[in-house]
């Protein structure tokens, strides 16, 4: 007689992977509603194999251990393929990896000289475990946590060269550009010479600093010190300089002083929202566009790498042309920025001025376009020294040519449609430093690096303004403070310009390197 038990382990096993990206990064790229696609996802391919194995074998043991080994190739296929990639390449790699496993695993259930009963009552126990301290530890990250203070609004003066009843206000579009390196770099390192679009940049108005430098190396203390006008070391001191916590920041973004300020002058607020978090939505929007939720969130692109899925999903959209292009395992598609950047003029047509910000990101790997716009299978470089380096060099360059396409067309497309006058700040927020996706603590960067990161593109279209109200070598946070001084009043004098590094572990520990 068989001794019926219950088999959990292969289904706790599929949520594991998940809980457990989760708990590595909650608070930082997760939310609670991030969790649910991704959980029904893994649960349904672990429900799949378990109603496959049953063709294989009817022991409820066997068929466990079966539908273990399914969840596994399933939850881990891309990490598999990314390991083996230094030796074989990925398309030899992929079928064996899927394949292998599985069937040596229903050999050994279809056979049953195995007793797989003794692997269930471990398993069950393990993985319960594993699972429950993974849901805990995301628990505790998802907590309510301590958020940065809000900057206090400054008393509103007089408007300069604006009439009381708002109607000569300019519009105001803040385009973040996202680790768009400057000039000098670009030359030096990339081998690329960004003079020609400079250069018709200014032939539409714009002042362009060729020494621009970034104020924050990471993208959501950039935005937070811009938009508040002000550097960061009160915020690193109220919540400690060793805190890891990127999530903190996030209200300084969304609760800007820049909105505030605008909505008291009658501006109708248009936010454009990114998979990233600190750019995820904004309530304070009158407007976002698109709708924050149709947006892949970085959490979900990431898990999405690390399965099975993603190369079926390429081979079935490959096959019947997918709405939204490739499968959604990179933050943002080029489908998506295409859409943005031809919005953005569009917003012009406006009863009240308007307050753009768009914080887009490209030229920021992904690689999703071509030089010349064109879409192309989304390339994201292992490492930015070994192999990848000159490939992805290669790519950087060529994201870089259409962002500045696509630049040019926007800003004569707002220029020649709109009825009032247009401030319009092109900035990067940091430059790229070809470090890999977590920046290193300052002795783990070459200064060569630590210099291409501070070095930023930027570029101010200022109506009406004088040519010395920004510098060569200003940062974002005083072209803020000279944009708000001079066209809406403010008492904001210049602060010294100066550049912080800090490390993706410590990302308040600011050192100053320039």
């Amino acid at each position: 007689m068989t001794t019926r038990r219950l088999v959990a382990y292969p289904f706790l096993a599929a949520t594991y992977p998940v809980l457990g990206l989760a708990a590595a990064n909650g608070g930082d790229l997760v939310s609670a509603g991030d969790l649910v696609r991704p959980l029904a996802i893994s649960l349904g391919a672990a429900v799949l194999a378990w109603l496959l194995s049953r063709a294989v074998t009817r022991d409820i043991d066997a068929r466990g251990f079966l539908t273990f080994i399914g969840v596994g190739v399933f939850s881990a296929h891309g990490y598999a393929i990314n390991i083996l990639a230094r030796w074989v390449p990925s398309g030899v790699a992929a079928l064996p990896v899927a394949i292998l496993p599985v069937l040596a695993a229903g050999v050994l259930a279809w056979r049953g000289r195995v007793s797989f009963g003794p692997l269930t009552r471990y398993l069950n126990l393990v993985i319960a475990i594993m699972v429950a301290w993974s849901g805990a530890s995301l628990l505790w990250r998802l907590r309510p946590r301590e958020r940065a203070i809000a900057f206090e609004d400054l008393p509103l003066q007089t408007i300069a060269n604006a009439a009381p009843s708002g109607k000569a206000l300019p519009h105001l579009f803040v385009i973040v550009l996202d680790k768009y390196t400057g000039h000098r770099s670009l030359k030096a390192n990339f081998g690329f010479d960004n003079t020609p679009f400079e250069r018709t940049l200014e032939g539409l108005g714009f002042v362009v600093p060729r020494a621009a430098r970034a104020n924050y190396m990471h993208t959501f203390l950039a935005l937070a010190a811009m938009l508040n006008w002000e550097y960061l070391d009160n915020v690193a001191r109220r919540i400690g300089s060793e805190n890891p916590d990127w999530g903190i920041a996030d209200p300084l973004i969304e609760d800007n002083r820049t909105w505030r300020t605008l909505h008291r002058l009658g501006y109708r607020f248009v936010f454009m929202p990114t998979a990233y978090p600190a750019t995820g939505h904004n309530r304070y929007a009158d407007l976002q566009l698109p709708d924050p939720g149709r947006l892949t969130h970085e959490f979900e692109a990431v898990w999405l790498r690390g399965t099975m899925l993603l190369p079926v999903l390429e081979r079935a959209c490959a096959v019947f042309s997918c709405s939204g292009g490739v499968p959604p395992y990179v933050p943002e598609s080029a489908t998506s920025l295409d859409w943005k950047f031809a919005a953005i003029p569009g917003l012009v047509h406006s009863e009240r001025p308007v307050f753009v910000l768009a914080h887009l990101t490209v030229p920021h790997e992904p690689y999703v376009y071509d030089a010349d716009c064109g879409h192309r299978r989304p390339y994201w470089p292992n490492a930015d020294d070994g192999p990848d380096a000159e490939t992805g060099k290669a790519a950087y360059v060529a994201q870089v040519r259409c962002v500045n396409r696509k630049v040019e067309e926007l800003v004569k497309a707002i220029l020649g449609r709109s009825t009032r006058p247009a401030i319009i700040l092109l900035q990067a927020d940091h430059g790229h430093g070809r470090l890999g996706r977590d920046l290193p603590p300052l002795s783990g960067a070459s200064a060569a690096r630590v210099e291409e990161r501070i070095d930023i593109f930027a570029a101010y279209l200022l109506p009406g303004a004088p040519r010395g109200l920004v510098h060569d070598s200003i940062g974002p946070v005083n072209t803020m403070r000279s944009v708000m001084r001079y066209y809406y009043g403010l008492d904001l004098p210049p602060l010294e310009d100066a550049s912080y590094w800090s490390s993706a572990g410590r990302p308040y520990e600011f050192t100053r390197v320039r």
